[in-house]
Formats: structure tokens, C-alpha cells, sequence
């Protein structure tokens, strides 16, 4: 409809007195999972302005107790959902030398500091561990030489991305599998996957702990629903296909 097809449909739903309509966060963030270089940014903004004319701004999310309708902007909540990636910026000097000076002295002193302190050697040891080495190069390569908050903070948001991104969450189901030994053509059609689970763990004498914490901008089932289908699709119980389509992952 935004490139003008199916005109007489979008006639319909565009009737703003018989049709109240919202856009979800979910939408904002499919839109910035994908590709965000400067050749798509044209296309990034004609889909966000699309969305915000057929809907007038108005957005539904959870606050984790109840589902929100508010009339917003959804140029600003792509910005929200996209300032994360800046973050890591913080600790690139000419990011620093874009504020005023009288605001980035005092900053540059504590961001060199912070830059330069150690972290635990158990990350060190990881590396060095024949056992565990290989995985680590797999999952936080930016880590290895670069033992500093800098480096660790780096590698996870990095891996996130790969996981969002790339195949990598493939790996990493197929790096628990084999670690913990189950036989995932056994357990793909298995009637009773928990309890193939909760076996191969105890060969291993690993206690698999309760998920406790929740995301809190979630409402409990959606986190309890979740949680089951991670724990069930990461063992291999009707494992999702994974394949990369447009900068993601499914």
C-alpha cells in the first residue's frame, strides 16, 4: 500500500472514523532489525512515515501490568529502539570530541580509566582452556586481547547483534547440544522432552536452575510461554528452522 498498490483497500482502512488503528512496538522493531546502512535509510523513513500516517501516532505496548494505547511518534520510538547500538560510541574518542569541551574533559580522564582497568581472568582462562577456547572464539572473538570493560561490554553487544543478525544463534543451539550430549533426533518428535532434558543434565551433574526473573516490561505469561519455548527449541524438541532474511534471523 505504501508504494500505491491495493488502493481501493487502503481507502478502507485509511477511514479514520470507522477504523481506529495502532502500530505495536514489534513493528518498530522489525523495521530496525533491518538493514541500517545509509542506502536503506530512505526506505527506513518512507516505512516509518507510512505507519505513522495510517495509524496518527497512536502506539499499543505492554508496561508489564497492562496494555497501553498512547498517540506518540514512531520516528521517536525507532530512535529509542535504535540508541542502544550508539551507546558503544561512548568510548570512541571523536564521539567525546563531538561535546562541548568544558563537558568532555572531565569525561575523557574517567572514560581512559575505565578503559584500561582489567576484568576477571576468568574470561583470560576461557581463552586458554583447549576445552572451552574454541567456543569462546566463536561467541565473543572482540574479547580475546581485549580483556578491559571496553573489550567485554563490546563483545556481548556484539554477539547480541550476530545473534539478531547472522546464523549464530544456530551455533549456539548446536554448541548446547553437543555439550550437554542429547541426542536431538530423539528428542525432535519426543513426547516427554523435559524429561529428556532434565536426564542429560544429570549425566553431567548439573542442576538446571529456575527462571525466576522476568522482563518486567512483559506481562507474566508472555515471559512464562517464552521461557518454555527457549528452554524447548534450544535442546531441540521441534527446533526452528534458522535462516537469514533482511539483516535477521528466523
Amino acid at each position: 500500500m505504501k508504494a500505491g498498490q491495493h488502493a481501493e483497500f487502503f481507502e478502507i482502512v485509511a477511514d479514520g472514523e470507522k477504523f481506529f488503528k495502532v502500530f505495536s512496538t514489534s513493528h518498530i522493531g522489525d523495521i530496525a532489525a533491518s538493514d541500517q546502512s545509509e542506502s536503506n535509510r530512505m526506505n527506513i523513513e518512507s516505512d516509518l512515515d507510512f505507519i505513522e500516517k495510517l495509524t496518527d501516532g497512536y502506539c499499543v505496548y505492554n508496561t508489564g501490568k497492562e496494555v497501553v494505547i498512547e498517540q506518540g511518534n514512531a520516528f521517536e520510538v525507532y530512535d529509542e529502539r535504535t540508541e542502544f547500538s550508539e551507546i558503544r560510541k561512548v568510548f570512541e574518542p571523536e564521539t567525546l570530541d563531538e561535546f562541548d569541551p568544558k563537558i568532555a574533559s572531565p569525561i575523557r580522564p574517567a572514560i581512559n580509566t575505565l578503559k584500561s582497568l582489567p576484568i576477571d581472568d576468568v574470561f583470560k582462562d576461557a581463552f586458554k582452556n583447549p576445552q572451552t577456547g574454541a567456543q569462546m572464539r566463536q561467541f565473543l572473538p572482540d574479547l580475546e586481547n581485549n580483556y578491559s570493560p571496553e573489550g567485554l561490554f563490546n563483545a556481548f553487544l556484539n554477539m547480541f547483534t550476530r545473534l539478531n543478525d547472522n546464523d549464530d544463534y544456530k551455533q549456539l543451539r548446536e554448541t548446547l547440544q553437543q555439550g550437554i550430549e542429547i541426542n536431538r533426533n530423539r528428542i525432535f518428535d519426543s513426547k516427554e522432552p523435559y524429561q529428556m532434558i532434565a536426564k542429560a543434565y544429570g549425566k553431567h551433574g548439573i542442576n538446571i536452575p529456575e527462571i525466576t526473573e522476568s522482563d518486567k516490561n512483559a506481562p507474566k505469561w508472555y515471559n512464562e510461554l517464552t521461557n518454555e519455548y527457549i528452554r524447548l527449541d534450544m535442546h531441540g524438541y521441534q527446533e526452528d528452522k534458522v535462516s537469514v532474511t533482511k539483516g535477521t534471523a528466523f
